[in-house]
């Protein structure tokens, strides 16, 4: 198979509030101080500098390093942006209990990358697997990621996949603070993978120093234009964050939006693969068939964080979060199949190079025009309470509730058109040519005409169908259609206790609960389909007007 597409990405952010503090002049520095990752389920720690004694990055490189010169007697120097980011993640890998990769984004609101997993993927032992042009799915330590659970602040998510694997393209990397990946096992962590686990952080208002403000808009085009006439070229990309801390710092808030546009071009060629026309099926071999498409997918997601911070005293911490994403992928895939050698076709004016022929012509094609569609829709819904209490003897607890709720459905529709029902009709006649490359073809045949090009089965694929109704469809079917609808539940709760020691060997004892109730559906929607019109097995019928939409790009191969 080979796959041609490109993309372009155009993006600029900037925080109001720092923008105008950056003209201020210098100001006294303080010390950064750094997140120590030891149990997942602690308070998130986040790596904010102060913004009322530095600048911040506007739509700068992300490698750049920022120094703000102390004008007292404290010159300390705090260096912000990415070198920060990886410090921090430096410094948490010291402290953690376990072998844990992580990454922060220390400058709220963004990340250097367009998808959180992007991010990830350049952690140690960690890949990322691609569709459509961005990273969907991570691998750990070479393991499928159905081996790996993903947490959203300490808590299970349910997934958008058939199985427990989290893509990641649901979570918008604006609005994720930290990302922590645990390699080996630990007893306070819960929802463990046998490969490892993510813990997806978002911002924790009350540990920031000052209000932040943050926006973001990012433009996207592509090199291969218009594909199919329904489908827009450019793309964008916008993001906002707000978060404050009010009431003497007692009470703290934190709003995040994204929002995505994003179109997606692929020129796709597929061979049936090559067969022996040679003795016995040896060489020379030839394309049997090939499978040529223009796939135009455009993806909008929408996501929304929030998280409610209540600290009445130093000892008491309550935190409400909640988080959705409403996520629609929807592509169309456009081209034709052609049934070659394999179709029964005599090969003429063959070239052969080698054991390859390099060029030749299949005379009585009878080609099958696609006009598929693709849709695949989930909303997410995560909501967590948290209370944590610490004494100042050592003592400290915390109980979490949770809830977590993923509506998904995927629709496939496939329809088929040609010259003519079962063989019937008018025949093509190709001419290709077998490289390196692949395969290129020449038609002779208008493949834009509607009156040439009908709804129907040019091969009768399928047969006659009976339906469980007593419904039949005579000479082969006109299509296919799978709507496959998924429901994802889970409850967890959750308490712990944990008492610090002072002693050579043991530090602190920590002893809890978890409970969690998940329960998962799918319940598969799906025909084959035939003309209404096609009572006899010998009808087709030109594609109705109101449905026709233009001519795709004529890629062949």
């Amino acid at each position: 198979m080979i796959i041609k597409s490109s993309r372009w990405r155009l993006a600029a952010a900037a925080s109001p509030l720092a923008l105008a503090l950056s003209f201020a002049g210098a100001s006294p520095a303080s010390a950064q101080t750094d997140p120590a990752v030891t149990d997942p389920n602690a308070p998130v720690q986040t790596a904010q500098a102060d913004t009322t004694t530095q600048p911040s990055a506007t739509a700068q490189s992300d490698t750049t390093v920022e120094t703000a010169q102390a004008t007292s007697n404290d010159e300390t120097i705090v260096v912000t942006g990415f070198r920060a980011a990886l410090q921090n993640a430096v410094n948490t890998k010291k402290r953690a209990e376990t072998v844990v990769e992580s990454v922060s984004a220390e400058d709220i609101g963004k990340l250097p990358d367009a998808s959180i997993a992007e991010s990830i993927s350049r952690l140690p032992g960690l890949t990322s697997q691609r569709l459509s042009g961005r990273s969907n799915v991570i691998s750990i330590r070479g393991f499928s990621p159905d081996f790996s659970t993903t947490l959203l602040n300490g808590r299970e998510q349910t997934s958008t996949g058939d199985n427990r694997a989290v893509e990641y393209d649901q979570y918008p990397s604006e609005i994720i603070n930290q990302v922590n990946v645990y390699k080996t096992p630990m007893a306070s962590l819960i929802g463990q993978g046998l490969s490892g686990t993510v813990d997806l952080r978002s911002i924790r208002p009350l540990d920031i120093s000052n209000r932040i403000i943050s926006v973001g808009a990012r433009g996207v085009f592509n090199d291969l234009d218009k594909l199919n006439p329904d489908v827009d070229r450019y793309g964008w990309r916008v993001n906002g964050l707000y978060a404050d801390k009010f009431a003497d710092d007692t009470v703290g808030i934190a709003l995040a939006a994204t929002y995505l546009d994003e179109p997606f071009q692929t020129e796709e060629f597929n061979s049936w693969g090559y067969a022996g026309t040679g003795p016995g099926g040896g060489a020379p071999f030839v394309i049997g068939g090939s499978k040529s498409y223009n796939t135009s997918t455009n993806l909008k997601r929408l996501g929304l964080m929030g998280t409610l911070q209540f600290r009445p005293t130093p000892n008491f911490t309550s935190t409400l979060d909640a988080f959705y994403s409403d996520f629609k992928e929807d592509a169309v895939k456009r081209g034709i199949e052609l049934p070659l050698y394999w179709g029964g076709v005599p090969l003429t004016n063959a070239v052969v190079t080698g054991n390859l022929v390099t060029s030749g012509s299949f005379n009585g094609v009878k080609g099958v025009v696609r006009n598929d569609v693709f849709q695949r829709h989930a909303k997410l819904y995560a909501f967590g309470w948290n209370n944590e209490w610490k004494s100042d003897d050592g003592w400290r607890a915390s109980a979490d509730v949770a809830y977590s709720k993923t509506d998904r459905n995927e629709l496939t529709l496939e329809s088929y058109s040609g010259t003519g029902r079962s063989g019937v009709g008018a025949l093509d006649n190709i001419s290709f040519t077998s490289g390196s490359e692949g395969t290129s073809f020449s038609n002779t045949l208008d493949y834009s005409d509607f009156n040439t090009i009908l709804l129907t089965s040019p091969q009768g694929w399928g047969g006659t169908q009976v339906g469980s109704d007593g419904t039949r469809i005579v000479g082969g079917q006109d299509g296919y259609y799978n709507n496959r609808i998924i429901a994802d539940k889970l409850w967890q709760a959750r308490a712990d206790v944990t008492k610090e020691l002072e002693t050579p060997f043991i530090s602190s004892v920590q002893a809890g609960a978890n409970y969690t109730n998940r329960y998962k559906k799918l319940v598969p929607d799906e025909f084959f389909l035939g003309l209404a019109a096609n009572t006899s097995g010998n009808v087709s019928i030109p594609v109705p007007e109101e449905f026709r939409l233009g001519v795709s790009n004529t890629f062949l191969g």
